[in-house]
């Protein structure tokens, strides 16, 4: 009777963590933490900041755990502290290149932040602009005005990656491929 119980529990638990209910929500959570569509951070991540960037200076600056009571004991620290020694003027010189990395990576962290932030008012201002156009006549509806532009090129394929949008450019330049 205790195996049957235990296996009723066992078969309650995964229909729990393995529902459609519960995989859906797991979904979603994981889809929280991703960026939105057009750059930036998502909302979670913007409220949580320079968590990462935080943690790691916390590594860097703290070093490595110092060892407990060395197993063959005084030998064992005497070759310790002769090692450490020798190879202090490199320990200093790698943790100058980790704080350097760790500074150049929370500016470039930064610069793309400020980038995605550009596009996403470009993004917008594009939007207006062609809606603007738009209401003068210039353009269908639901088009942008740029979509029926190519410069005496001709047009693309409707369907990608079809054979004939792969041989495109070889039909541009007058080459085959196949």
């Amino acid at each position: 009777m205790r195996r049957g119980a235990r296996g009723e529990r066992g078969q309650a638990d995964v229909r729990a963590r393995y529902s459609p209910d519960a995989a859906g929500a797991a979904m979603a959570e994981r889809l929280a933490h991703l960026p939105r569509l057009g750059g930036g951070l998502s909302p979670r991540a913007a409220a949580r900041g320079d968590g990462d960037a935080a943690r790691i200076a916390r590594r860097v600056r703290s070093g490595p755990v110092p060892p407990r009571e060395p197993r063959f004991g005084r030998p064992q620290r005497f070759a310790r502290r002769a090692l450490l020694r020798l190879i202090k003027p490199f320990a200093a010189h790698q943790k100058m290149v980790d704080e350097d990395l760790l500074r150049y990576g929370v500016s470039a962290h930064a610069r793309l932040d400020d980038l995605a932030g550009q596009v996403d008012v470009l993004r917008a201002q594009l939007e207006q602009g062609s809606e603007f156009m738009a209401s003068f006549g210039s353009a269908a509806r639901g088009r942008r005005w740029w979509s029926g532009r190519n410069d005496g090129l001709p047009a693309a394929p409707e369907e990608p990656w079809s054979h004939a949008y792969n041989d495109a450019p070889s039909r541009l330049r007058g080459t085959r491929t196949r």
